[in-house]
């Protein structure tokens, strides 16, 4: 059983690799415009776009997975020690 504060860190890793993207893309459209002439502007565009769209999906799904797992646990913690509570 994982720990809700790991999992948390791995969200900001997450966060920060989703930035990073954010920060290539932006120079690598700025390449882009400067090299609007190169025939292979299409295809590394085209590339890059999979690449964004691919880590947005990886992103959503594992802050959707991150959130729910630490709903569950704190549920499950919460339950737990109202039971607990109850019986004493």
């Amino acid at each position: 059983c994982q720990s809700p504060f790991i999992l948390q860190k791995l969200k900001k890793e997450l966060d920060r690799l989703k930035d990073d993207l954010g920060a290539i893309t932006d120079k690598c459209e700025e390449f882009f415009s400067q090299a609007a002439g190169s025939p292979s502007v299409p295809t590394l565009r085209s590339e890059l776009n999979v690449v964004i769209q691919n880590m947005n999906q990886v992103y959503s799904m594992s802050s959707i997975f991150i959130d729910k797992y630490v709903l569950g646990y704190l549920l499950s913690h919460l339950l737990v020690h109202s039971f607990l509570f109850k019986i004493n």
